[in-house]
C-alpha cells in the first residue's frame, strides 16, 4: 500500500472533561478513500481489544409486593 493523504480534524468536546476527538477522514472518491475501504474489508469481523476483553455481568434484582400483605417476595 502506499501512504493515505488524510484529512484531520481535532474536536474539542464541551462537556468540562478537557476530552477531545480526533477525526481522520479521506477526501471522496479519491485513492486514499479506495484504499481506506479495501482495508474495511479486509479487516471485516476481525475481533478488536474489546471484542477480546471478558464480558462482565450485571445483576439486577427486581421486588414485588404481595398485594396488602406489605412483604416483600
Amino acid at each position: 500500500m502506499r501512504p493515505l493523504t488524510l484529512d484531520f480534524e481535532n474536536l474539542h468536546l464541551t462537556d468540562g472533561t478537557n476530552h477531545r476527538m480526533l477525526l481522520y477522514t479521506a477526501p471522496a472518491d479519491s485513492p486514499s478513500d479506495a484504499a481506506l475501504r479495501m482495508l474495511t474489508s479486509l479487516t471485516a469481523g476481525v475481533q478488536g481489544p474489546a471484542q477480546d476483553r471478558p464480558r462482565t455481568r450485571t445483576r439486577t434484582r427486581t421486588r414485588t409486593r404481595a398485594a396488602g400483605s406489605g412483604r416483600e417476595s
